[in-house]
């Protein structure tokens, strides 16, 4: 879907949104990173922010459950 003109920017969106989620960061972080991105990308990367897995995630809920 990224060679689908117009499209690209939605799903670019969408994979920002995923990646950000997956660092614990709310939805402002990615408008952050949408605008400024050269502040923000180093911010998640070198910041103390820590990668979750949503399957390890939904998996330990399963056991939990």
């Amino acid at each position: 879907m990224m060679f689908v003109p117009l499209a690209n920017f939605v799903f670019m969106i969408m994979i920002i949104n995923g990646l950000v989620k997956n660092f614990g960061k709310s939805d402002g972080f990615t408008v952050g990173i949408i605008f400024l991105p050269y502040i923000f990308f180093p911010i998640l990367a070198f910041g103390d922010a820590k990668y979750i897995d949503s399957e390890k995630i939904s998996s330990q809920d399963l056991l939990d459950n």
